[in-house]
C-alpha cells in the first residue's frame, strides 16, 4: 500500500509564508544600508549629525585636533560637612587588667567563707575588730 502526501492545509501555508517573509525581510533590510562608500565626499554636514552621536573613535585620524594640556587651577572652596558615618564594628577584645586588692568581708560574707572554707585563723570574720585565735586541735 502506497501512502499519499496529504495536501497541506491552508493554516501550515499561511505559517510556513510568514516564516519565510520574517527570515527573508531581515537580509534584505540588510543589504539596503547605506555605507561609507556610497556616500559623496563632502555631503554629510554638521546639520544631518545628531549631537553626541559621534565622538573622536568614529572620525578619521587627525580630524577631531586635542590641544595640550593646562595648567592646573586653583583649589576650589571646601564644600560642607558631611553626616556622620554609621557605627563601625566592635574593636578586638584587650587585654584583662590586674586584680585589684581585696575589700573588707561583711558579716553575711564571713558566714560564707566560714561555712565553705571553716573558721579563719588569726580574725573572726563576724567581727572584724577582734582578733581570736582558733587552733583546730581543740575542736572536737
Amino acid at each position: 500500500m502506497k501512502i499519499r502526501p496529504r495536501r497541506p492545509s491552508p493554516a501550515m501555508l499561511v505559517a510556513v509564508l510568514a516564516l519565510l517573509v520574517a527570515l527573508g525581510g531581515t537580509a534584505t533590510a540588510a543589504s539596503g544600508l547605506i555605507t561609507g562608500r556610497q556616500i559623496a565626499p563632502s555631503t554629510i554636514t554638521g546639520r544631518n549629525v545628531e549631537n553626541r552621536s559621534l565622538t573622536a573613535s568614529d572620525l578619521a585620524r587627525g580630524t577631531v585636533r586635542t590641544g595640550k594640556t593646562g595648567k592646573t587651577g586653583k583649589t576650589g572652596a571646601t564644600g560642607p560637612a558631611g553626616t556622620t558615618g554609621p557605627v563601625g564594628p566592635a574593636g578586638a577584645k584587650g587585654d584583662a587588667g590586674a586584680t585589684g586588692a581585696l575589700g573588707a568581708a561583711g558579716a553575711k560574707d564571713a558566714q560564707r567563707l566560714e561555712v565553705l572554707f571553716g573558721p579563719h585563723r588569726g580574725a573572726d570574720l563576724r567581727h572584724p575588730d577582734r582578733d581570736v585565735q582558733h587552733d583546730r586541735d581543740d575542736q572536737d
